[in-house]
């Protein structure tokens, strides 16, 4: 606020703008606004984990039944038994499908305008260059 020189020497004080009632800002009750508005829990941390899907290789295909189950190996030669709805990689994507072809990872993840992008990778039984 700028005062005068002439104003301050006389020593009355300045008159002030009239306002409207003080707003005090209560949070409690709404969003952080500096945390992202999309909710993504992580699944459970595991073997499946620490690389990304395509690093992974489709190393059998077993039927029990009406349930499949696959074979990956990781880049490390660990193996890992998966059935629909194991999380495999680190974009958490989900089996979604086991056929005799291969296995079907879907990932979903959110892009920067806020929508839903829906990313389907298969990892081939055998695959292309063999």
């Amino acid at each position: 606020m700028f005062v005068s020189l002439a104003l301050a020497l006389s020593g009355a004080p300045p008159a002030l703008a009239e306002t409207g009632p003080e707003y005090a800002y209560n949070p409690i009750g709404k969003r952080d606004p500096f945390r992202t508005p999309f909710v993504q829990v992580p699944p459970p941390v595991d073997g499946l984990s620490p690389w990304d899907v395509d690093q992974y290789v489709l190393t059998g295909v077993v039927w029990e039944g009406d349930a499949p189950r696959a074979l990956l190996m990781d880049p490390e030669h660990g193996s890992h038994v998966v059935e629909p709805g194991t999380y495999v990689g680190r974009n958490w994507g989900k089996v979604t499908a086991i056929t005799s072809e291969g296995v079907i990872v879907t990932e979903e993840y959110m892009d920067i305008q806020g929508n839903l992008v829906t990313h389907k990778i298969e990892i081939p039984l055998r695959p292309e260059d063999d």
